[in-house]
């Protein structure tokens, strides 16, 4: 039996709060500051925009206090136990799990409420009495509009007949419970369709064309990035999901949508990169929902007592569980792809088991047979007779050791005896092995083994590691500077590339043009390093390198010489950033004068341009530097 219910944020007692936080040990000042806010409340209302006389709310924070949802968890906790207690005595049976498991009766996260228990009316008579000396008591109200009884494995029809002891709603799996779906198979496309959904309505073809580069890669940085993550972070993504979701992302980057595309200038493998690495730092969806799979495994060492960890362990472990992790293959769900790790065919395996590293405490989270926490293997390899005598096959580390006066004791805590002298040398040379590990009255911990290094398990890592990421070379001469606008920064990092639209670039797309030649000198096809390279672009950096005080060596011919050229200058450091800055303002000014000549007709003039080049870098050094005390004076003579 599953009841969800959904409660009335309305609080009509305001005695049932002060009593809660009392037996909770709050102190009798704090209560009387809280008891203060919800009497001394007072509240207008808008007639036409004008707010009305105030008048005294007589029944307590409302829904939308700010204080409402503080206040509601330290209700709910009354509800918490007296579900427990009601449990204990028998009067509402929860579930109990196999393996001595824990028996879950209720899951609370703020206001939805889940009741697990037996399929009976009695449960469901008590739980309703339940709920009505709870709604008495404190005045949290349920709403049995909106709340829902489902039955596992039993009819429809009576379900139906057993909602209406509740007076409720007759529910119906799947059903969504803080926002995932239970009930549903994952592994189907159409059940991926409420987040394919969510990203086509943020990616539509007129935000890709009245926002910038950069603002294209800060929504699918800030929203398309995390959009998927909570279902990402429990859920096997099929590959068909995951190449749409990436199409929807590559397609919105270069300004088009689904039904309209645009020329992809940078390869995805490429964009995906850390921004460290010399990418974007969009990260791959693919690897990401591997990664955030990987971490539940890494939880689950780490927090072995929780409630989900202990009831992974009864419904997957047993006397006959020889893994590190328990898995029965044939029950089938979450779990099952979590520990598998979600295997997406185009990412290479992770073996988790080799690279989970035990920190040993007291050996309190550390099985003693199954996990590699000592000597390269689990003892249960390098011991088998051992093991196979051992009748707790899931016994920790600190259920065989004792400390006696700073000594860490070995002991054979088996009711299986060592029957021979041979078994025996084996245990004396198993402790000898041991006596290297040092015990500490502190809890384990576990952490990720990375290459060389050992550190807490992180995402980004796992992600990056999945990816097969390389650093791009040609982008080591990037600084990704927040003097910079981003969109400044994303255009620096596609020159660099040689991936600017050029009217060359542009040819080689096969897209029809009425010429090729460039528009700031007339003398030669417009290239992809038309930044530099040009007569007129090189006119510009001479009278720029001039106000620079840096002599310009006449062989550079790239944007990534000129980088190269700036970061090997031994000047200050606020200098060599603030010449970064004006590189960048000179390409970025070169490439709008550019665009003004063919799409609005205007003409060249070098003395614009190097001013323009000057004011905005000027711009950026005051507005986004925050370098106070340099001066337009100083600005204009370069003088740092």
């Amino acid at each position: 039996m599953l009841f969800k219910v959904d409660f009335e944020k309305a609080f009509d007692s305001i005695s049932f709060l002060d009593s809660t936080m009392s037996q909770m040990g709050f102190p009798a000042l704090w209560r009387k500051w809280i008891m203060g806010i919800l009497s001394s409340a007072r509240s207008s209302v808008l007639v036409n925009g004008s707010p009305t006389k105030e008048f005294k709310i007589e029944r307590g924070v409302r829904q939308g206090d700010p204080l409402s949802p503080l206040l509601f968890i330290l209700a709910m906790e009354a509800l918490h136990v007296a579900t427990i207690t009601a449990n204990v005595i028998g009067i509402f049976k929860g579930c109990k799990t196999p393996n001595n498991g824990p028996t879950i009766s209720h899951l609370l996260y703020a206001d939805d409420v889940l009741f697990v228990g037996e399929w009976s009316d009695s449960n469901l008579h008590n739980l309703s009495r339940l709920l009505r000396c709870f709604n008495l008591s404190s005045g949290l109200k349920v709403n049995f509009n909106k709340s829902q009884l489902f039955g596992v494995g039993v009819p429809l029809s009576m379900v139906e007949q057993k909602a209406s002891i509740l007076h409720c709603k007759t529910g119906v799996f799947p059903f969504f419970y803080l926002g995932l779906p239970i009930g549903s198979n994952m592994g189907l496309v159409k059940n991926w369709k409420p987040i394919i959904d969510k990203f086509e309505e943020k990616l539509t073809l007129w935000k890709a064309r009245t926002l910038s580069f950069g603002g294209r890669v800060t929504l699918i940085e800030t929203v398309l990035g995390n959009l998927p993550t909570y279902y990402l972070s429990l859920f096997c993504a099929p590959i068909h999901v995951l190449k749409h979701l990436k199409r929807i992302r590559r397609e919105f980057l270069w300004g088009g949508c689904m039904e309209k595309n645009k020329v992809s200038w940078v390869p995805w493998y490429k964009v995906i990169v850390p921004k460290n690495n010399g990418g974007l730092g969009i990260g791959s969806l693919a690897s990401t929902n591997k990664a955030l799979m990987i971490k539940w495994a890494v939880r689950y060492k780490n927090e072995p007592s929780s409630l989900w960890a202990s009831t992974i362990t009864a419904i997957h472990g047993g006397s006959r569980c020889r893994s590190y992790i328990p898995l029965k293959s044939s029950i089938g769900g979450v779990w099952k792809s979590v520990v598998n790790m979600g295997r997406i065919s185009q990412n290479h395996s992770v073996n988790v088991q080799e690279r989970l590293t035990p920190v040993i405490g007291k050996g309190d989270k550390t099985l003693f047979w199954l996990d590699n926490w000592v000597g390269g293997s689990p003892l249960r390899v390098r011991y088998p007779n051992l093991y196979a005598l051992e009748s707790n096959k899931r016994c920790t580390v600190s259920e065989r050791c004792k400390l006696h006066q700073g000594v860490t004791e070995w002991l054979w805590g088996s009711n299986n005896t060592l029957i021979n002298e041979d078994l025996a040398a084996e245990w004396v040379e198993c402790t000898t092995l041991l006596d290297n590990v040092t015990i500490q009255p502190k809890a384990d911990v576990w952490l990720w083994r990375s290459g060389s290094e050992v550190a807490d398990f992180l995402v980004s890592t796992v992600r990056e590691e999945l990816d097969h990421i390389n650093t791009l070379n040609e982008t080591k001469v990037l600084r990704w500077l927040h003097w910079i606008p981003k969109k400044v920064n994303c255009f620096l990092w596609r020159a660099v590339l040689d991936r600017i639209a050029t009217r060359e670039a542009l040819h080689s797309w096969h897209i029809p043009l009425p010429s090729t030649s460039c528009v700031l000198c007339n003398n030669s096809r417009e290239f992809d390093r038309l930044l530099i390279s040009c007569d007129a672009t090189q006119q510009v950096w001479t009278l720029i390198f001039q106000w620079l005080k840096i002599p310009l060596p006449g062989f550079i011919l790239s944007v990534v010489q000129l980088l190269e050229l700036i970061h090997s200058d031994t000047c200050p450091k606020i200098k060599k950033r603030s010449t970064y800055v004006v590189v960048a303002a000179t390409c970025w000014c070169i490439w709008l004068m550019r665009n003004d000549i063919i799409f609005k007709q205007k003409t060249f003039s070098m003395t614009k341009l190097v001013g323009d080049i000057k004011a905005i870098s000027y711009s950026w050094i005051k507005n986004r530097a925050g370098l106070s005390e340099i001066n337009w004076e100083k600005w204009r003579s370069f003088n740092f």
